[in-house]
């Protein structure tokens, strides 16, 4: 069998040494399918269809020879995979799927923030969200701040420029559609706080759907709701001192006295 399998990738090494790609191609396949799709074969495949740019074929590629390789491996297989997504099939959200695999939270945060188009980044970001839950749930602890990055990047998804709502002010339709959409991302951030992150990022997330109600809602009633339980929690930590200044103008407003004292 060594014998056979060394003719065929000598075969193979010269086919390529002439340029003639896709021979060496198909050998190095035969070589895979008769013996066995070790590393030399996975990776000369690899190099193959990449210079071929038969982009889907190597992506499908590395991440089936991904699963039967150990973990340090896998990880570059996967990086690979996702750099194949990202750069040559222009699929942000399959290169997210691949740097989750690999474990690559740090990358697949940069793609959802590097999305230019707003609906395109929150689809993304909706995806990375699920996927950091699932690491989550399994045991991964970094996967939660991951999931919590997302969160802020998909509400905020929601929120339109001060640009925008001063623009369309005279436009009563378009300033109801934005403020259904400030709305919905209050509704989120309220919604994300309930999930079972650290006490810290719980109440980052009511700080920031407290300050959305007060300052792009107006609705003085809701944001002291919300700004008066960070302060019912705990009235001295981070997120309380970063409010105190807005929460108390807010109850001045409502002439709310006794708890501003």
């Amino acid at each position: 069998i060594s014998a056979a399998r060394a003719d065929l990738v000598q075969a193979a090494q010269l086919a390529l040494a002439l340029n003639n790609t896709s021979r060496a191609l198909a050998l190095w396949q035969r070589v895979a399918n008769r013996f066995g799709d070790d590393q030399e074969c996975a990776l000369a495949i690899a190099n193959l269809l990449e210079r071929e740019e038969r982009w889907l074929e190597l992506r499908d590629h590395l991440h089936e020879y991904s699963q039967s390789v150990d973990d340090a491996d896998r990880r570059t297989v996967l990086l690979r995979a996702a750099s194949v997504e990202l750069t040559k099939m222009q699929d942000p959200l399959a290169a997210v799927g691949s740097y989750a695999k690999a474990r690559a939270w740090t990358e697949a945060l940069s793609v959802v923030e590097a999305i230019p188009k707003v609906v395109d980044r929150a689809k993304v970001a909706h995806g990375l969200i699920e996927l950091a839950d699932a690491a989550w749930k399994a045991g991964d602890a970094q996967a939660e701040a991951v999931s919590f990055q997302a969160t802020l990047i998909y509400t905020r998804c929601a929120l339109p420029s001060i640009e925008s709502m001063r623009d369309t002010t005279a436009d009563l339709a378009q300033s109801t559609k934005l403020l259904r959409r400030v709305t919905q991302a209050r509704d989120r951030l309220v919604a994300a706080a309930q999930r079972p992150y650290g006490r810290e990022r719980r109440r980052a997330l009511v700080l920031e759907s407290a300050r959305v109600t007060s300052s792009w809602l107006r609705e003085p009633i809701e944001a002291i709701r919300l700004f008066g339980t960070l302060f019912a929690e705990d009235p001295i930590d981070a997120a309380a001192e970063q409010s105190f200044t807005e929460y108390s103008e807010l109850l001045q407003t409502q002439n709310r006295w006794t708890e501003r004292s």
